[in-house]
């Protein structure tokens, strides 16, 4: 009896060794289960990142082969879905299958390829005037925003200095210099992140279901069906244009030049009598626009009640890129006529909507020529070109870059610029965004900012099974 007690004991002890063990087991299976799951998402991170810089790259790449003279609806980086969209890249062996799309948003739409900084409004130089024509701007924002930038501690209007600032809890001083980011913009009074990100809170370029459900959801919006995208859709700290004809040669300043250097400069199309006119008419302009001199070439052009009479806009098309009104090697904040959104043009130029329908109707217009701002006078009256030439361009010299990588297949949708509020409920399962600034007029060329913006999310729908197994 005594034996069988004894066997009966190490039954239990067995069976008890045995559940402990496959417990065990099970635990180990269920760690490495976890951490094989940890390590896979974390190779397909660094997967959606490389993907996300070989955008970059690509797009670096594209641009600097770029040697067209000027930017537009037909430049090669623009949009072009082939390019830019879902682009497919595996190893050799067929794995690590991913993909990468460059993003250019576009007032409530979607395309894909390279943005032109210059389609924005400069933060650090746009006048007033240019200002207070922005959505959501105020006269105490603009106030601000020059008292912001500029290098003394005199209020302007209703604007704020360091006093104030340095009043608030906490505190901090006026910055007194140019803005780095356009984000700084938070810091200046009276700039909410309703002003500076509208409707698109997330960031993500598109109107998502909840900012556009009137106050169903944050944020509160208008329900109009329209993405509200703030200021930070619209404005840049970095665009600059080379104070250069397109093919690098020097302009000629016709508010400082000799006959003679004029001459040489314009003889070939402007008649003796019309060169020698110049100087003669930089104080008559200057009085009549209340400027120290011509405000541009387009000035050039006849101006109501200044003699002698100027030239014609054919002549100026001609000249437009020949000339300048200033001595330094490069100029800020220039906004491209042919690059530039609906909201941008009619901030930088005063100009009524018929006559930005008329200019962006005119530069898709493939046959045409762009390549200076004279092209303005085929569309608008001299008056209004003249107007807003101060202020444009037809180049691009700093591109942004949206990149977005991502592991897994290629999505089986089709890239469309038309955005559906079905159109975010696929999230893929690893994404890397990054967001990038290239100055190709740099020496040497070369990023000036960039930023991991993953947590904006997807601009654009993806449907795939994306099973890990």
């Amino acid at each position: 009896m005594r034996s069988d007690a004894r066997r009966g004991v190490a039954l239990i002890v067995v069976l008890f060794l045995s559940a402990a063990l496959t417990v065990l087991m099970y635990s180990f299976l269920r760690e490495m289960q976890v951490e094989y799951a940890l390590s896979t998402a974390l190779a397909e991170e660094k997967q959606a990142e490389q993907l996300a810089w070989s955008a970059i790259e690509k797009g670096i790449a594209t641009i600097s082969a770029d040697r067209a003279t000027y930017a537009g609806p037909q430049s090669a980086w623009w949009h072009d879905p082939e390019q830019w969209y879902e682009v497919e890249l595996a190893d050799p062996d067929g794995k690590g299958i991913g993909v990468y799309s460059m993003i250019r948003g576009g007032e409530g739409e979607t395309f894909y390829g390279i943005a032109d900084e210059a389609a924005r409004i400069n933060l650090n130089t746009a006048p007033r005037e240019i200002l207070m024509r922005l959505p959501r701007v105020t006269d105490e924002i603009a106030d601000a925003i020059l008292d912001w930038r500029d290098a003394d501690d005199q209020v302007t209007g209703s604007g704020a200095e360091g006093a104030y600032y340095l009043s608030l809890q906490p505190g901090y001083a006026c910055k007194n210099g140019p803005f780095d980011t356009v984000e700084e913009l938070l810091l200046v009074k009276g700039v909410t992140p309703e002003v500076l990100y509208g409707e698109d809170v997330n960031g993500n370029g598109v109107l998502d279901p909840a900012e556009d459900d009137a106050d169903k959801n944050l944020p509160n919006d208008n329900a109009d069906g329209i993405l509200d995208p703030g200021l930070i859709a619209v404005m840049t700290v970095w665009s600059y244009d080379r104070n250069a004809q397109a093919d690098g040669t020097p302009r000629v300043n016709i508010n400082t030049a000799s006959v003679e250097e004029l001459r040489d400069a314009l003889g070939d199309v402007l008649s003796p009598r019309q060169i020698s006119d110049i100087p003669l008419r930089r104080p008559a302009v200057a009085a009549v626009v209340r400027a120290p001199g011509f405000r541009s070439g387009a000035d050039l052009m006849n101006i109501p009640g200044v003699s002698p009479p100027g030239i014609d806009p054919p002549q100026y098309r001609q000249v437009a890129d020949r000339v300048t009104v200033a001595d330094a090697e490069t100029i800020p904040g220039l906004v491209n006529v042919n690059t530039a959104p609906r909201r941008v043009l009619e901030a930088v130029s005063g100009w009524v909507s018929e006559d930005v329908a008329a200019v962006l109707d005119y530069r898709t217009q493939s046959d045409l020529d762009l390549s200076n701002v004279g092209w303005l006078t085929q569309v608008l009256s001299i008056e209004k070109a003249q107007a807003a030439a101060p202020w444009l361009t037809v180049r691009a010299q700093q591109f942004r870059m949206d990149a977005l990588g991502r592991a897994g297949p290629k999505s089986t949708l089709e890239a469309s610029s038309t955005v559906l509020e079905t159109d975010f409920v696929s999230p893929p399962r690893v994404m890397k965004r990054f967001l990038a600034v290239f100055d190709k007029a740099a020496a040497p060329p070369r990023l000036v900012y960039w930023k991991d913006v993953s947590g904006q999310g997807m601009p654009y729908r993806v449907t795939e099974d994306f099973d890990r197994n």
